[in-house]
């Protein structure tokens, strides 16, 4: 039953936010172009940290997951 609730609340909040309109662009955003390669600058400039350590956490699970596999299926044959 609680399952069902929370279905029909999502599909409510879903169908209430294709009704409403977009926000009007703001004046504070300017008149310059915010592109890909501003946005990457950007991105690393300010989290390299972090993107560096979820790629690295990344790797770990696949890795992982693929020793898993491997145990797996040398105990099935």
């Amino acid at each position: 039953m609680p399952g069902i609730v929370g279905f029909v609340l999502l599909l409510a909040v879903l169908a209430h936010a294709l009704w409403q309109d977009l926000p009007a662009p703001s004046a504070a955003a300017g008149e310059t172009a915010f592109g890909v390669q501003q946005f990457s600058i950007a991105f690393l400039n300010e989290y390299w940290l972090h993107f560096e350590l979820v790629s690295v956490l990344l790797v770990v699970a696949v890795v992982a997951a693929l020793a898993v596999i491997k145990v797996g299926r040398r105990d099935h044959g």
